[in-house]
């Protein structure tokens, strides 16, 4: 089960009542939230699922869409882009939680 957060309500997405997310792990993970029934769908795409990725770099499995695009620093927008293309969900957020932070 998924919780929304309240304060997403009144967050900048105003008048929208939905907020998709990537999870950039393996399997790639999309949440599509909507605030107002507070429910949310959960799609996970296999590594091994090839997709036309967005800005030209071909045809690659889910699992190397954003390191491929890390090659210029666009790895989320890539991966955003590419989901947004094929599946017709804007993406909100992408997140890494393997990635490591220096404080």
């Amino acid at each position: 089960m998924l919780f929304l957060i309240p304060s997403l309500r009144s967050s900048r997405f105003g008048k929208y009542s939905r907020f998709n997310v990537i999870i950039n792990q393996n399997p790639l993970v999309a949440i599509s939230a909507d605030i107002d029934s507070k429910k949310a769908t959960v799609f996970l795409f296999p590594s091994d699922l090839y997709l036309q990725s967005a800005h030209g770099y071909g045809r690659l499995p889910t699992g190397a869409i954003f390191q491929a695009g890390e090659w210029d620093r666009r790895g989320k927008l890539v991966i955003a882009d590419t989901v947004a293309d094929v599946f017709g969900m804007p993406i909100d957020l992408v997140t890494n939680p393997n990635a490591s932070f220096i404080t």
